[in-house]
């Protein structure tokens, strides 16, 4: 069954996937980037999020609506959670110790990683009903 999902995979998808894992390590370490860099990664993102809504639900303008929402809410309360010197802990080691900024990083994290699960396991559902429903066939 992952094999013909595998199969079936466009090459592109495996190239992103590369990538954005070579991304992935480059952010552990530690460097200095400019600002036009440091806003390409999310700006890219941002791009193929709203891509994806659009793709999937382009029909559904409240989708696109809902997207515009949750894209502001989180930049707002991103946004309030750093100071004019920065945010990170890296550079404001006392946030470390600062339990309001522990809870709502934490729920952010918590939010988006429920999220990519439940995405990941509804995916599963669907192949594990695929493959039930050819089994019987």
């Amino acid at each position: 069954m992952i094999m013909q999902i595998l199969s079936g995979t466009p090459k592109w998808v495996f190239v992103l996937f590369a990538a954005l894992l070579w991304l992935g390590v480059q952010q552990m370490l530690p460097r200095r980037v400019g600002l036009n860099r440091a806003t390409l990664l999310p700006l890219a993102m941002t791009g193929l999020s709203l891509y994806g809504v659009a793709s999937a639900f382009g029909g559904l303008p409240l989708a696109l609506l809902t997207w515009l929402a949750g894209t502001a809410m989180a930049l707002a309360a991103t946004l309030q959670l750093q100071s004019a010197a920065g945010a990170s802990i890296g550079m404001q080691p006392s946030l470390a110790h600062d339990s309001s900024f522990a809870l709502i990083v934490s729920g952010l994290y918590g939010a988006f990683s429920g999220i990519f699960l439940a995405r990941a396991a509804r995916l599963w559902r669907i192949a594990l009903q695929h493959a039930n429903t050819l089994q019987t066939a």
